[in-house]
């Protein structure tokens, strides 16, 4: 097993997972809809989270993304509404549109210089933030509330 393909774990009932082994990737709509989950432990061999990854997980309350990870895909954690702080290290260089989208408890946020840009969309409906640290070297902003 390299990764979690197209919703091999969708609308699961587990509440903590930790990936271990020589997983490269999770795949597009991997834990979509895994409600009760409040914790994800990723390793440092993921390079890539799919589109809609955890999407309308909203128990989840701790994700770490290692550094390892260079790629965040479509609404990865849309709906994550639990969620309250979240740090994208350095490494991640792209980011896709509506990523915490509807994360309606989301507070804060560290966004790395190696993104470079901040797409449409990213916060949409994340009434709560209240901070956002966006490192020097992301050079375009987009319409991202």
């Amino acid at each position: 097993l390299v990764g979690y393909n197209k919703g091999s774990i969708s609308n699961c009932k587990l509440t903590n997972v930790t990936i271990e082994g020589d997983i490269k990737y999770i795949g597009e709509y991997a834990f979509k809809n895994c409600r009760g989950l409040t914790e994800i432990v990723i390793p440092e061999n993921v390079t890539s989270i799919g589109n809609d990854a955890l999407r309308n997980c909203d128990g989840l309350t701790n994700v770490t993304i290692p550094s390892s990870v260079t790629s965040i895909g479509n609404k990865a954690f849309k709906g994550c509404s639990s969620l309250q702080t979240l740090i994208i290290p350095e490494g991640v260089a792209h980011v896709g549109g509506g990523v915490f989208a509807n994360c309606t408890n989301l507070q804060r946020v560290s966004l790395p210089s190696t993104m470079g840009s901040i797409p449409n969309g990213l916060f949409a409906d994340c009434k709560n933030i209240s901070n956002i640290t966006i490192s020097p070297g992301i050079t375009v902003i987009g319409e991202f509330f």
